[in-house]
């Protein structure tokens, strides 16, 4: 009986390590990936909301919308939890690759904005004003067969 349980662990473990590949957001150049910025609202803050507003806005129409390798990006809050802190920013790329390749766009296209890197600093100062330090960074892939 210990020699059969054995074998079907065995067997179970040898055949989990030979589809794990399809696990792995890396593995598979085929699906979506998608990564989320989880920031903290600064408690207490003085800056306004539509300041975040007109920020989020310039960096669309000069960066993001401009990086071929994003497909799509969101900001999104809590809306009815205890805790309304979380701030998270959704981003869709092709691939991995395209994931990958996106910042090095991000950087041309900030650089050919805003010009200089005191000027880039600034921006991004401005736009830190409203969150806390700390923030998290996730990656996930999409489910092959799960969707609509």
């Amino acid at each position: 009986m210990l020699r059969l349980l054995t074998t079907v662990l065995c067997s179970s473990v040898i055949l989990f390590l030979s589809i794990s590949d399809k696990l792995y957001a890396q593995d598979s150049p085929d699906r979506h990936v998608f990564t989320i910025t989880k920031y903290k609202w600064r408690k207490n803050i003085d800056a306004k909301s539509t300041m975040l507003d007109s920020l989020n806005k310039l960096e669309y129409e000069n960066v993001i919308n401009k990086n071929k390798y994003i497909v799509s990006r969101r900001e999104m809050s809590h809306m009815m939890t205890e805790d309304s802190q979380d701030y998270l920013v959704l981003t869709e790329f092709k691939s991995i690759e395209d994931w990958d390749k996106s910042s090095e766009e991000n950087t041309k296209l900030r650089k050919k904005w805003l010009k200089t890197d005191e000027k880039i600093k600034e921006f991004y100062d401005n736009y830190r004003l409203f969150f806390e330090r700390w923030h998290g960074d996730y990656m996930y892939s999409e489910m092959p067969n799960t969707g609509k």
